[in-house]
């Protein structure tokens, strides 16, 4: 499973969520609340949703482990 690097913005470390495979980008907008998203600017015109690493880091290790979870069920 594709695992994104951070970029790092005004010293905080963030996931651009347009940078990240459809999957992962659906997940992350039906799970993470609309607070924690953060809009930042690229190029003066640019604007990229990011989270935090921190946030992206705990749902990847969610979802990782129900993929995980889920292959080891239907082995049974």
């Amino acid at each position: 499973m594709y695992k994104a690097r951070p970029v790092y913005h005004s010293g905080q470390a963030l996931v651009q969520l347009s940078r990240l495979p459809n999957n992962q980008s659906d997940y992350l907008s039906r799970i993470i609340p609309a607070g924690n998203f953060i809009s930042i600017c690229i190029e003066d015109d640019d604007h990229e949703l990011c989270i935090r690493y921190e946030d992206y880091e705990h749902c990847y290790q969610l979802l990782h482990s129900n993929d995980f979870e889920t292959y080891f069920d239907s082995q049974l």
